[in-house]
């Protein structure tokens, strides 16, 4: 495994943990839709959305939580993008 590989995994894991709380709080308020939804990495930021717009979420969580997703986002969207080229280039 790569070092970038290896970053975005420990990342992606690191919002999975982050990402429990909420859960567990929908769930407990058996919101099941939203928790399921929030779960979903690239669906994650719109259910941030909404949870904070809704009061289920304070906004110094929504604002940690958020800027993680987002930037996992983006790190899963370079890795995309550069293991793409990198098949274009070797075909």
């Amino acid at each position: 495994m790569s070092e970038r590989e290896s970053i975005l995994k420990d990342k992606r894991f690191e919002f999975a943990v982050r990402i429990v709380n909420p859960c567990q709080m929908l769930t407990e308020q058996k919101e099941f839709v939203l928790s399921n939804q929030l779960l979903k990495c690239d669906e994650s930021i719109d259910w941030l959305d909404l949870l904070k717009e809704t009061k289920y979420i304070i906004q110094q969580a929504y604002d940690s939580l958020n800027s993680h997703a987002i930037e996992l986002l983006k790190m899963i969207r370079s890795a995309i993008i550069t293991t793409k080229n990198n098949l274009t280039h070797n075909s």
